[in-house]
């Protein structure tokens, strides 16, 4: 039987609301933890997660059985009701970059701030 093969990698990148600089490093491994879990449970692969105090970065695998905006809506939402998140507020809008193969991002130095 054919079969065919999707392999997507996302870099998804967004804003608190007016770039309010609300990811303090206090909440910064938390965030990105709880992230990396709510992309796992979407089926996704989360490879990457970094951020600064405005804004977030998120390297992931797309999975083939959901479509990029349920994963951002559901990575927002869940983190914005999340008790430990309760400040944060996401911009509406968001970028989005399909990149090449993941072997080669990660044999480059990664430049986190």
């Amino acid at each position: 039987m054919p079969q065919s093969l999707a392999s997507l990698h996302i870099h998804l990148v967004f804003s608190t609301k007016n770039r309010e600089p609300l990811m303090t490093d206090a909440v910064r491994d938390s965030l990105h933890a709880y992230m990396a879990t709510v992309i796992k449970n979407l089926g996704c692969v989360p490879v990457l997660i970094n951020s600064v105090e405005d804004h977030i970065h998120l390297l992931f695998d797309l999975s083939r059985s959901i479509c990029i905006s349920q994963v951002v809506e559901d990575v927002k939402k869940s983190s914005n009701t999340d008790n430990f998140l309760s400040v944060m507020e996401w911009f509406m809008t968001r970028d989005m970059f399909g990149i090449e193969h993941i072997t080669q991002i990660m044999d480059r130095p990664f430049r986190a701030r």
